[in-house]
């Protein structure tokens, strides 16, 4: 166990041994009826490389013992794949993700998720290197059971002596904004496209796709940006037609680029005007556009009442999870850059 309640702790050749009285031992025993583990990915690193494991220790605030172990044996029902995680926000609300809320009256939760990860790779020890308070409100934790509801689970493959984990990294971005206590899709901007230079978070979007537009859907606040969506996609599937009646027999257009491109004009977008401009533009290139003409009114005053940073995102997202509804008979699912599946993680099995 790594939870730093003993001092000094030595190894000696193969073996451990604990330099410490016993009865400051004696509270690791608790450890298994209210703690629980989980692993770490880190969204920036290379994906294809084998590296050892984080561990997340997520430590509850105890109010009623009996509540906790109960709860601790419920996250049992969870399988393996489940507690990989690419954030300590998520590790921390995916440890009370099985409560029931109750409809009326209060609810609030708080833990700690500690980091142990190593610092000597030839080491078989590691080290306390983070600690994150986790505060959960009623709002807070019903967002995050519908965000496990309907965006994509983590995915496990099985090989020989090898064990391949794939992780959706987008749903722990959305519950570090739910920690946060800001909105769940505030804040995509800078990892989705600063940080994200591989464009593995902008790659899994599509596959998140259905996700988005339910959340979108199921709140009031959220449900205004659908129809923007859908004029961004309509003026996409102008500039791609085009795109098809231009590209030679036989040849595939380069969809990629064109995607990427777009991405790349958002970020170009530093305020208000050059926003609006962009959007202008695009709208233009996109030809005619049923959508907008058929709310043209609701579409004028959304960008009117929202901040230009919070069309941006949106933007974002349409672009990131637009797909066809039909392609040219010699078209298949591989022309799309973002129709794929997300990046597999090699979490190898340790010998320790």
């Amino acid at each position: 166990m790594y939870l730093g309640g003993i001092v000094r702790h030595a190894r000696t050749q193969n073996t451990t041994k604990l330099e410490e009285k016993s009865e400051y031992a004696l509270a690791l025993l608790f450890v298994p009826v209210v703690c629980h583990y989980c692993l770490l990915h880190i969204p920036s690193e290379d994906l294809k490389e084998r590296k050892p494991h984080r561990y997340l220790v997520v430590i509850p605030e105890i109010k009623d013992f009996e509540d906790a172990s109960e709860r601790r044996w419920r996250l049992q029902q969870l399988e393996t794949k489940q507690l990989h995680v690419s954030s300590l926000g998520e590790a921390g609300l995916l440890y009370y993700s099985l409560d029931n809320i109750p409809p009326e009256g209060d609810y609030y939760q708080a833990c700690q998720v500690w980091l142990y990860e190593k610092i000597n790779q030839a080491s078989r020890q590691r080290t306390l290197m983070s600690i994150e308070e986790i505060k959960i409100d009623k709002n807070t934790l019903i967002t995050y059971q519908q965000v496990q509801k309907y965006f994509q689970p983590n995915y496990q493959k099985i090989k020989p002596k090898q064990i391949f984990i794939n992780v959706n990294l987008v749903r722990s971005l959305i519950t570090d904004n739910l920690v946060k206590g800001i909105h769940w899709w505030s804040n995509f901007w800078e990892p989705l496209v600063i940080e994200d230079s591989k464009g593995y978070l902008f790659n899994q979007l599509f596959d998140n796709r259905e996700g988005f537009l339910i959340m979108a859907e199921n709140s009031e606040e959220d449900k205004q940006y659908l129809i923007f969506i859908k004029v961004i996609q309509q003026a996409m599937k102008g500039n791609f037609a085009k795109m098809y009646a231009k590209a030679e027999s036989g040849k595939d257009p380069p969809i990629k680029k064109k995607v990427e491109r777009l991405r790349a004009e958002l970020n170009y977008c530093y305020d208000e005007l050059s926003f609006k401009e962009y959007l202008s533009d695009f709208l233009v290139r996109g030809g005619l556009n049923k959508y907008f003409n058929e709310h043209q009114e609701d579409i004028s005053l959304l960008i009117k009442k929202s901040s230009w940073q919070e069309l941006r995102i949106w933007s974002l997202l349409a672009i990131a999870s637009y797909k066809p509804k039909e392609k040219p008979t010699n078209m298949d699912d591989s022309s799309f850059p973002n129709n794929q599946k997300v990046e597999e993680v090699n979490y190898e099995s340790e010998e320790e």
